[in-house]
């Protein structure tokens, strides 16, 4: 059929079937974007990454410990996300406080600990935020649980199974 140059309109069927479409490109775009990491980290590892991170943000954060090795990307995927979240996302909704991060073998699993000692336990978006990362996390196995000592601040650990079977590689 030929267009003359005034506008047809759109019948309902076809609006609702672009929404529908809408909807599915922007699903494909998170997922997408939900698997985009800094190249530090498939080149480097977690303990590059986590350095740069650092480096990148406005608030102070101390590294007490990041074990110097490669692990299974996922595994280094999880917890740079964990981090990132809380550092990060955090930063938004953190009154001045320090955060603290330690990354450990664990047995069978790496254990990420960060404290951020600034972040206001009021802000239910973040907990939302780590939902996801919590959802991340658990696709492997593991565990992720967010608590607010007394004293202020919050907790964040996250449990990832290293994945029995695969080799970890020294980092250099």
């Amino acid at each position: 059929m030929a267009r003359t140059g005034a506008t047809e309109p759109l019948t309902v069927a076809q609006l609702e079937e672009a929404e529908r479409l809408t909807h599915v490109i922007v699903n494909q775009l998170r997922e997408i974007a939900h698997g985009i990491f800094p190249a530090v980290l498939a080149e480097e590892g977690l303990a590059a990454a986590l350095i740069a991170l650092v480096e990148s943000v406005p608030r102070l954060v101390v590294i007490e410990h990041v074990e110097d090795h490669r692990y299974d990307p996922n595994v280094e995927m999880a917890a740079y996300a964990v981090i990132d979240e809380t550092v990060v996302g955090g930063s938004a909704h953190a009154r001045d406080g320090v955060v603290r991060l330690s990354v450990r073998e664990s047995g069978s699993q790496l254990e990420v600990d960060v404290l951020d000692e600034g972040w206001d336990p009021a802000w239910a978006v973040r907990e939302t935020a780590l939902a996801d990362v919590g959802d991340r996390v658990g696709a492997l196995g593991g565990t992720l649980a967010v608590t607010h000592p007394a004293a202020g601040g919050t907790c964040i650990k996250a449990l990832i199974p290293l994945r029995p079977g695969r080799s970890c590689v020294r980092g250099s």
